[in-house]
């Protein structure tokens, strides 16, 4: 909650005799919307409103904000983790720098267990202009390969990994953007599953056994179950060290061919008190 956004430069300029000062912003959302709501911009969606607020786009945008946090004993490691930063990004935390993310749809995490104050701390992401950059790369690239002329769908948009229609479509305007379009949490825990990665062997016999490959942070020890949905008599299945072994599995078909058999695999990581940390 609380955060804030501004352009960079804001603060250190005056526009007639208003000084200009950070603005509040909403998350989830995206940099237009927040100068919608606080009457910077119109509505870009609106008749030609498109082309006035091309500016946006050519400028580089910071959003922060600051929240209290106190050690939890039982829960040793903490991470940041962001869900969706659109795109290019430097993240600080009490003005250090975390981590850089290049691509709107890989969420980011970063370990903060040794970073955190207790007390206050700040939270910062700075957005560089994802047009600029994208410009930048492609110069970059043309000159290292000689390229002169110009190549039909190899525009800066080509260099940036970010939804392509924001550059414009014949559907929709051109309005680039950015933001923290996705949720970010502070995550604290004594262990959890990071990755997980089912592996099914098939046996002569017609029986199948489930492998679970895991990555455990932390603490505990894993505990797996597979259960099959929407079949009063589900197959036989009895876990051994890590492996879920299923009799006589019933298999998926395509459409046509009979009922399509789904499977729900649950795996638990479980600490010494026998509490379910993850799932």
């Amino acid at each position: 909650d609380g955060w804030r956004f501004a352009q960079r430069g804001w603060g250190k300029e005056m526009l007639g005799t208003s000084s200009l000062d950070s603005l509040p912003a909403v998350i989830p959302g995206s940099v237009h919307l927040d100068l919608q709501r606080n009457g910077v911009i119109p509505d870009p969606h609106f008749r030609m409103n498109e082309i006035g607020v091309q500016w946006v786009d050519a400028v580089d945008w910071i959003y922060e904000t600051e929240f209290n946090w106190t050690p939890d004993p039982t829960l040793p490691r903490r991470v940041l983790s962001f869900k969706g930063l659109d795109t290019i990004a430097e993240v600080f935390l009490n003005d250090e720098l975390l981590a850089r993310s290049d691509n709107m749809f890989l969420p980011l995490e970063v370990d903060v267990t040794d970073r955190l104050l207790t007390g206050e701390n700040r939270l910062r992401i700075e957005f560089a202009s994802a047009e600029r950059v994208g410009q930048e790369r492609q110069r970059a690239y043309f000159d290292e390969n000689g390229i002169t002329e110009p190549i039909v769908r190899f525009e800066p948009r080509s260099f940036v990994r970010k939804m392509q229609c924001a550059y414009g479509w014949a559907w929709g305007p051109v309005l680039r953007s950015c933001g923290i379009w996705q949720p970010i949490q502070l995550v604290e825990f004594a262990g959890r599953i990071s990755k997980m990665t089912p592996r099914i062997t098939w046996n002569d016999d017609g029986s199948a056994a489930v492998e679970l490959e895991a990555r455990i942070e932390g603490s505990g020890t894993l505990e797996g179950e597979l259960t099959l949905l929407g079949f009063p008599d589900a197959p036989r299945a009895h876990a051994e060290e890590g492996v879920i072994h299923v009799m006589s599995p019933v298999l998926w078909q395509p459409l046509g061919w009979g009922e399509q058999a789904r499977y729900r695999l649950t795996v638990r990581l479980v600490g010494d008190s026998r509490q379910t940390l993850d799932e």
